[in-house]
């Protein structure tokens, strides 16, 4: 159900094609427009990473995962029914912020999932978001010529609508719920999904035993950059900075070579 999160980051790898189709229905040239749409979405994402974060951490991961859908969704068929250039670029950035909760999904399953299912877990996430990269491909595949870029715009929110449809089934973190002081909840919740043995229920409190992991109060930005956890917390940032770098740099000069190439 994850992988629905990242179809607006499909539609960014078509972007320049679907773009170059738009730019000429538009009768535009302007190289600048055709970057400053591109980069909408990331400067979005941005954006709302700085306030999702904190939103995850006060209403829960599920709302806020929702909420995100729901401005992808929203914006996605506005900008799909923008009329010219500069409405497409203003309501990309929305589109970006909504893509911004994506991260959040990826710290539900972490704290959710237990020890030795966690890594798998999370990698898998990963696999799905290739899936979605595929149906996105797939569906420019057969609709930019057939309908044009509106229609595939469009399409590429419905993966995002059914997510919403099943999102009923979509538990909130019971480490979210247990600092919320949801004890009950948050138990309910683990063991709905996770059926420990009878003998392996020790001194430890429930969601501890099942997760291997030890409930703390809510924490904050600044404590990433302690000396217990700063060291790692750039490593992180760096590996995040680069390889991202890269996977959008090629993605970008695949997409120019296209275009470059049909004009040959």
């Amino acid at each position: 159900m994850l992988q629905f999160l990242n179809f607006d980051k499909c539609t960014i790898t078509n972007n320049k094609l679907h773009l170059k189709q738009l730019s000429n229905f538009l009768n535009i040239v302007d190289n600048f427009l055709v970057a400053l749409m591109t980069s909408m979405v990331p400067i979005g994402y941005f954006t709302g990473s700085i306030f999702f974060g904190k939103i995850a951490d006060i209403y829960g991961r599920k709302p806020s995962i929702m909420l995100g859908m729901s401005i992808m969704i929203f914006y996605g068929i506005l900008t799909a029914l923008s009329p010219n250039i500069g409405w497409t670029i203003f309501l990309r950035f929305f589109v970006g912020i909504g893509f911004s909760t994506l991260p959040i999904c990826v710290s539900l399953t972490a704290e959710f999932m237990p020890n030795k299912h966690r890594g798998k877990t999370v990698v898998f996430i990963g696999l799905m978001s290739s899936i979605g990269s595929v149906y996105t491909t797939l569906a420019a595949v057969v609709l930019l010529k057939a309908t044009g870029w509106r229609w595939w715009l469009i399409s590429c929110t419905v993966p995002a609508f059914l997510f919403l449809v099943f999102s009923k089934w979509l538990p909130e973190s019971p480490f979210y719920l247990l600092v919320s002081g949801k004890d009950k909840v948050a138990k309910d919740a683990i063991f709905k999904y996770n059926k420990p043995k009878k003998d392996q229920l020790l001194k430890k409190s429930d969601i501890e035993l099942i997760t291997g992991r030890e409930t703390q109060e809510k924490g904050q930005i600044k404590e990433l950059f302690t000396y217990k956890y700063r060291w790692r917390t750039i490593a992180l940032c760096y590996a995040w900075f680069s390889s991202q770098l890269l996977y959008y740099g090629v993605i970008y000069a695949v997409s120019e070579i296209i275009i470059i190439s049909s004009h040959d």
